[in-house]
């Protein structure tokens, strides 16, 4: 049965496996520390239960700063999602880059929301990284 809990461990379960599988990928390979102008994209989970899946595309401001542009999909409130710009700083320590982000976005339904937190970065690639995050938020005004 589709119940919260069923989908959240089976979440949670396919996210460890990409955590593992995408850390062995990553050791096999040597990617570049990020730098000005690099383009960066993301897929991974925030949260801890529920689980929520995030894509981002990320722009380096300099060799820490980065902006991004971030949906996370909610599917336990009817597939809602919230598209979010972020300023991240991020401690490039190899291929594992920890950060803390913060910014504003919409959700589906046109409300404005603020979001903030941190997490860990998995560069696979010059281009591409695994990510697990934590993030808090809220809406501005009422929600109807």
């Amino acid at each position: 049965m589709f119940t919260k809990r069923n989908i959240s461990i089976a979440l949670a379960v396919s996210f460890i496996v990409m955590f593992v599988c995408g850390n062995s990928l990553a050791a096999n390979s040597k990617p570049n520390p990020p730098k000005k102008g690099d383009v960066e994209v993301s897929a991974g989970a925030a949260g801890l239960l529920p689980i929520f899946p995030t894509v981002a595309v990320g722009w380096y401001l300099n060799n820490n700063f980065e902006f991004e542009a971030k949906a996370i999909f909610d599917p336990w409130a009817c597939a809602d999602a919230y598209i979010l710009g972020n300023i991240s700083y991020n401690w490039s320590i190899g291929r594992y880059i920890p950060y803390v982000t913060g910014g504003f976005g919409v959700c589906a339904h046109g409300h404005p929301l603020w979001a903030a937190g941190g997490g860990l970065k998995i560069r696979l690639s010059d281009k591409f990284c695994l990510r697990l995050e934590f993030v808090w938020g809220g809406f501005f005004g009422e929600v109807d």
